[in-house]
């Protein structure tokens, strides 16, 4: 009996860490662009650019898998492969993860015998083990042993290997620059003669066990009169450009034509063409599991999942496809934000406006039309008092401002600039005696006749350009106690409101990336090195009277190229960096690290840091990995504490969409922690309709679709629960 309880206990203990551990970080991170695609009964697993996708067809349930609610080895997941179990087998740039399920288990080279982390290909041979090829070695591993084979004389000859193919039980399939060879697990290799000079893109077999090789130029079959070329010259194929071959169950060859469609080579002999009649729109990948069903991932900007019944029958149209972002971004490489009035500001293709509880309200994307004036992603980022935004692309070409609705395109005349491009914004509130708030458009400019920096209050300013005591450009803003404006560039400013002064000899940064100010009034720069001038990098604190700096040399900061700086509401300094991850120097001088190795973070490049002066939440921007949210005391909790009306303890029913709806509407909900969860509909007179969820389910984000074309039109409930918490919803069906 003792050890009974003690058990209860260890096991409660855990979990209770666990759990804790969990809410101090959520990751939000896009999920439409499909890398990979496995089947298994009722459910799609996708790897995307943003972690790993369980879908269900039927009820448009959607479950993502990141860095901030799993173990998974990295976000970016290009490559799947599943075993005779079901397993998932996941290749990453940071190794592999096996997922059964349930739990991932990584392998690194830190805890395996991987040689290599940089995962370019992985096929599983069935009832047998895992094929991996990394830039070290061709590796086979049986779930216990790695066995690792060099296939050619030539050590660099590794990142020639295009395609891989296991066979089952007998070895893999793999092609070598030019040549085809299979390999099996004693080492041995057989030359497939296939030695033509064409770019080789996939090899597979036939439904006769005949190898089957895909180029840019048809694809070729070794059959029994050796090998055969197939073309546009002697076949239906449009295209001689194929990425991919499929082979379905009843033999049928599934070609994909990057973008141009799909073909299919019956084992009859005869051919079906599937175009793609919406030019770019089709296909980055193509997953055959059914005699006549598909599944195809679409190129990008639209992105998604199309998965097709009978594809000879098929003309695509753009609502064909699943969208399977859950996230409130729409891009993992996200550039700036800014959180103001209320609201984050977050800038991917376009702009993603989040509300006070991280939803989305607003989406401006260019590439719908919004942003008639912007041609790549939003780079720079400004919000003023009023809510106005003001943007400009990764490209500087053009200042937009965005009021509500209306976009416009500042102009060459307004700006008294030609060809402004833009190369830093920035908002700086002041607040009059009376209370009202007014503030400063700040901004720099590499155009046509200036360069150089302007401000704007109600017309724009230009000061004198390329003069020493003016900075051209800056990458942060900040006033101190004096009311002095302090500029971080190429070196530091200072500005009274008349006169500008420049701290070359005394400031040891000379590049400064970022400023901001403690609670006791103390100046931090933060520094890019350049080996070439000498010039130094880290963090400097100017304290009115003196400049210290911080550098790797002299401190515990593990980068001293610093991207970004931040001061929460503790009063703490957080630091991000270009290598090393984020760093948090507490009060007493000490530093603590945030890297992939002990948090979430999926790389130690970090972007931007911005806190939330409302609930202290740490917005952690990761180069290509999304935006990460992070709170020591659990990001919940503070929300909770912030509008306990508004936020629910542990889960959130948002609006279901469309509504009113005929006969679909989507569902979608939030549970902050791993439990018990159902999700039900119920009539206007309390019977119960639908059960969509009963179960366990693990903390994220979900998505579910209910059908009611068996239903009268009328008033319907959607009813969420956990433990005590209960949420609801109203729908109406319209027929």
């Amino acid at each position: 009996m003792k050890r009974f309880f003690l058990l209860i206990f260890f096991l409660v203990f855990f979990l209770t860490v666990v759990l804790a551990a969990q809410d101090k970080w959520i990751n939000y991170s896009y999920t439409n662009a499909v890398l990979s695609i496995e089947h298994d009964g009722d459910y799609w697993w996708l790897g995307t650019e943003g972690g790993l996708v369980k879908f269900n067809e039927s009820t448009h349930f959607i479950q993502v898998f990141n860095r901030g609610n799993s173990h998974i080895i990295a976000n970016r997941i290009p490559l799947l492969s599943k075993d005779e179990n079901n397993t998932l087998w996941l290749g990453s740039y940071h190794g592999i993860s096996k997922f059964d399920g349930q739990t991932f288990t990584n392998y690194t080279g830190d805890n395996s015998g991987l040689l290599n982390n940089n995962i370019k290909h992985l096929d599983f041979e069935k009832y047998s083990g895992l094929w991996v090829v990394t830039d070290s070695a061709l590796t086979f591993f049986d779930g216990s042993q790695w066995k690792h084979f060099r296939v050619d004389n030539d050590g660099d000859s590794l990142k020639y290997i295009s395609a891989v193919h296991a066979a089952s039980s007998a070895g893999l399939l793999f092609s070598l620059g030019s040549k085809v060879e299979f390999i099996r697990k004693d080492g041995s290799i057989s030359d497939m003669g296939f030695g033509l000079t064409s770019y080789i893109t996939d090899v597979g077999f036939d439904y006769m066990n005949n190898v089957v090789v895909t180029t840019r130029d048809g694809f070729w079959i070794n059959g029994n009169e050796g090998w055969k070329h197939y073309t546009n010259g002697n076949s239906p194929l449009p295209s001689n450009y194929i990425s991919q071959v499929e082979t379905a169950p009843n033999g049928d060859l599934y070609f994909n034509l990057v973008q141009q469609g799909v073909a299919v080579f019956h084992f009859d002999g005869t051919w079906t063409i599937i175009p793609n009649e919406d030019g770019n729109k089709l296909n980055y990948l193509i997953r055959v599991y059914a005699e006549e069903k598909i599944a195809m991932s679409l190129a990008w900007p639209f992105l998604g999942l199309v998965i097709v019944d009978h594809p000879s029958e098929w003309e695509y149209t753009f609502s064909d496809n699943y969208d399977l972002n859950i996230s409130p971004i729409h891009s993992n490489n996200v550039n700036t934000m800014v959180i103001a009035n209320g609201k984050k500001y977050i800038a991917t293709e376009g702009i993603d406006v989040l509300d006070a509880h991280n939803h989305l309200i607003r989406k401006y994307d260019w590439n719908d039309g919004d942003f008639y004036s912007l041609s790549n992603p939003t780079e720079y980022l400004a919000v003023d008092a009023w809510g106005n935004i003001w943007c400009a692309d990764n490209l500087n070409v053009s200042l937009t401002k965005i009021s509500g609705d209306n976009i416009t395109l500042i102009s060459e005349d307004s700006l008294g600039i030609t060809d402004p491009h833009v190369t830093a914004l920035h908002w700086e509130a002041n607040r009059l005696p009376d209370g009202r708030v007014c503030g400063t458009l700040w901004a720099a400019f590499n155009g046509g006749n200036y360069y150089g920096m302007a401000r704007y209050d109600s017309v724009w300013y230009k000061f004198p350009e390329e003069h020493p005591q003016y900075p051209t450009s800056f990458n942060g803003i900040e006033r101190d106690n004096n009311n002095l404006l302090w500029f971080a560039g190429l070196n530091v400013y200072s500005y009274d409101g008349q006169n500008f002064t420049r701290y070359w000899q005394e400031a040891p940064v000379k590049q400064a990336t970022a400023v901001a100010r403690d609670s006791s009034g103390n100046l931090w720069f933060g520094g890019k090195p350049d080996e070439a001038s000498n010039w130094p990098g880290g963090i400097m604190k100017y304290d009115g009277n003196t400049w210290t700096l911080f550098t790797s040399e002299n401190s515990a900061l593990p980068d001293d190229y610093v991207t970004s700086l931040a001061v929460d509401t503790s009063g703490n300094l957080w630091i991000g960096m270009n290598e090393g991850g984020v760093a948090e120097r507490l009060p007493d001088g000490s530093i603590r690290v945030f890297n992939r190795d002990n948090s979430p973070l999926d790389n130690n490049a970090i972007e931007k840091i911005v806190v939330d002066p409302e609930t202290n939440n740490l917005w952690i921007l990761n180069r290509e990995a999304g935006v990460f949210v992070y709170n020591e005391q659990s990001v919940t909790a503070i929300d909770q504490r912030a509008n306990p009306e508004a936020m629910p303890t542990s889960i959130f029913l948002y609006p279901n969409y469309p509504n009113p709806f005929n006969p679909q509407t989507t569902i979608r909900f939030r549970t902050d922690r791993s439990g018990l969860v159902s999700l039900k509909v119920y009539d206007i007179n309390g019977r119960l309709v639908k059960t969509l969820l009963n179960g366990f389910t693990r903390a994220g984000e979900y998505r579910l679709m209910f059908d009611g074309r068996r239903l009268a039109s009328g008033m319907y409930w959607c009813r969420l629960s956990s433990g005590k918490t209960v949420r609801t919803i109203k729908m109406a069906l319209i027929k």
